[in-house]
């Protein structure tokens, strides 16, 4: 949703009563059509010159399709003491609401009885889940571990967050992508590889022009 209005300095007979058509008005014709935008100049003046007691329309109010449509838009008939008439635009839009999100009960894995969850599970007769087709056995082994945890692991309560106003699926994926690279950070900063490197002595260009003279006298 973008709205873009100015004194574009344009003259064209798309936006204006009269003939006048100057190369500014043609670059900003091609641009709006060429970006698939639309204007709401009706044609009515925005500007008086007093200097030679005309008018033009070259205040213009452009605005992007999805919005297009309820857009109302309408100049003053009071100047305020400019050369420019006021210009109202009215977007008229259903306020946003807060609607609350529902969070579903999840695992409370700190408060798991894992003891008691690892003897029910030696319990459990892996031979029945034994089955030459991999998604009834995938199903059958998910549907066990889901019954162990409901009898060893609590759950959280579920309950109703009201959500802010401006918050949006746009900004919902930015934030799990901004979790998603800060995982990825702390990742690396944690990564240190277990691999013993031999100790190695930087000996400088002069040094190994020296002769070992230690060596030569052990010499036989």
């Amino acid at each position: 949703m973008h709205i873009i209005t100015g004194d574009f300095n344009a003259h064209n007979p798309l936006w204006s009563d009269t003939d006048k058509l100057c190369a500014i008005g043609t670059q900003v014709q091609y641009w709006i059509d060429n970006n698939n935008l639309v204007i709401h100049n009706t044609g009515k003046p925005t500007r008086l010159d007093p200097n030679r007691n005309s008018t033009s329309a070259i205040d213009l109010t452009i605005t992007t399709t999805n919005i297009s449509t309820q857009t109302q838009w309408h100049v003053h008939d009071d100047n305020w003491g400019s050369d420019h008439l006021p210009i109202f635009i009215d977007i008229q839009q259903k306020p946003l609401t807060e609607e609350s999100t529902q969070h579903n009960p999840t695992w409370s894995y700190n408060r798991a009885d894992w003891q008691e969850y690892q003897k029910l599970g030696t319990l459990i007769d892996t031979t029945q889940m034994e089955h030459h087709d991999i998604n009834k056995f995938n199903n059958t082994l998910t549907k066990a571990i889901v019954t162990l945890a409901n009898k060893t692991i609590p759950k959280t309560k579920a309950y109703n967050k009201p959500s802010v106003p401006w918050w949006n699926k746009g900004i919902q994926i930015k934030r799990q992508k901004r979790k998603q690279l800060l995982r990825k950070s702390a990742n690396i900063q944690n990564y240190s590889p277990n691999i013993e490197l031999p100790e190695m002595k930087q000996r400088s260009p002069l040094s190994k022009q020296k002769p070992n003279h230690g060596a030569l006298s052990q010499a036989p």
